[in-house]
């Protein structure tokens, strides 16, 4: 009779109404409390750069799961696990949740560096995102620079999960994909043992160049040469371990104040000065004490008075670099220091010096550069002075 009514299906039918059912069983799967990666290394690592570029890299990974889950997340968890099995971890909560990947990459590093806590390689690392919301989280008005700021970097985070879905992840690389397309540079100092009877590496922390001083920095005063600002470049020489930077914007010094400022805050020895053209040639000019900066703001006040007068093109980047005729040095020397295009160094105001040009009738920056270059002048080299000088002007 059931036949009749259901055809093939009654036979189903009759065992389901017995509670037979061979159907596979598919649980509704419930959702993700929490998203998580870690990576172990081949070989113990201490370079941090590479390092931190892995982090970045599974955020990436767990961000886009993260948003295909229709989720957001507020708590992340950085572990590090040593070369002697020691783990160390930190966690931080954000103001806001959120879905997006680039408004943690900051305190992805900060956690990284306090996790971080033994100067000893590292083994593995993880990254672990936590306190799960549903959906997008904004309190922000959508007209507020902040909403509209999250609201571009949301639409642009979604058309890269459709470009890397559709042509894989290698369609769209961030700065520290690139990073991890070379190996690590590791340098690993002497071997300890441990405790246990394992071995323990220890690096210094950090990697300093005591004899590295940049002199030759430009800020965004430098106009269309330089987007960073004076104390942006002073964090810069910090970050890298400098004991001291030089801030020489072409033509002026309208930094001065702010990059001395920013670097007595950091620790760090600041140089003042300014990059002139000399016979179409840069001329690095440095203030050696007070008053070689007061002669330097006059020779660079003096010399944007002149450029002011009769000048075809009146912008600002052509005006600082006009070329500066060597007259206008006269009287304006003293206490300055002075790089020319042979790198050689030399102290304009000294007396000596003084003596040696005039024995040579130098007239060109060239000219002054070459002598510095072969002689140093003073009492010691009196003789080797009247020699050079014969040999000069033949």
């Amino acid at each position: 009779m059931l036949e009749l009514l259901l055809g093939n299906q009654a036979a189903t039918i009759r065992q389901f109404a017995h509670g037979i059912d061979e159907r596979p069983l598919i649980p509704e799967r419930e959702p993700q409390k929490s998203f998580s990666e870690q990576q172990t290394f081949p070989t113990d690592l201490t370079d941090e750069e590479y390092v931190e570029a892995v982090l970045l890299h599974m955020a990436d990974n767990l961000f886009s799961s993260v948003r295909e889950e229709g989720r957001s997340i507020r708590t992340l968890t950085v572990r590090v696990r040593y070369n002697d099995m020691g783990e160390d971890q930190v966690s931080e909560s954000l103001p806001e949740p959120t879905d997006l990947e680039t408004e943690v990459y900051s305190v992805v590093r900060v956690l990284f560096r306090k996790a971080w806590k033994r100067r000893v390689s590292l083994r593995l690392v993880s990254l672990k995102l936590s306190n799960c919301y549903r959906g997008a989280y904004a309190t922000e008005l959508p007209i507020l620079p902040k909403a509209k700021r999250h609201d571009s970097n949301a639409r642009l985070v979604g058309h890269i999960d459709t470009l890397r879905k559709a042509h894989g992840r290698g369609i769209i690389l961030r700065a520290h994909d690139l990073r991890l397309r070379t190996p690590p540079s590791d340098a690993l100092g002497k071997s300890a043992a441990a405790p246990g009877g394992g071995r323990i590496q220890f690096i210094p922390a950090r990697k300093v160049t005591a004899t590295y001083v940049p002199l030759r920095g430009h800020s965004y005063y430098s106009f269309l040469d330089s987007t960073m600002s004076p104390p942006a470049l002073v964090a810069l020489a910090k970050r890298n371990g400098l004991s001291a930077v030089a801030l020489t914007d072409t033509g002026n010094l309208h930094g001065a104040v702010e990059f001395v400022q920013a670097a007595e805050e950091a620790g760090i020895k600041p140089i003042l000065g300014a990059e002139l053209r000399v016979e179409g040639k840069p001329l690095l000019v440095y203030a050696e004490s007070a008053g070689g900066y007061h002669n330097l703001c006059r020779l660079l006040s003096r010399h944007a008075q002149l450029g002011a007068q009769g000048m075809d093109d009146g912008s600002v980047a052509a005006g600082q670099r006009r070329f500066l005729h060597p007259h206008e040095l006269v009287g304006l020397s003293s206490g300055l220091i002075a790089v020319g295009n042979a790198r050689a160094v030399h102290h304009i105001e000294s007396p000596a010096m003084t003596s040696l040009c005039r024995m040579c009738n130098v007239r060109e920056i060239d000219g002054l550069v070459a002598i510095v270059s072969v002689i140093r002048p003073g009492a010691a080299n009196e003789g080797k002075k009247t020699s050079f000088t014969r040999r000069y002007r033949k």
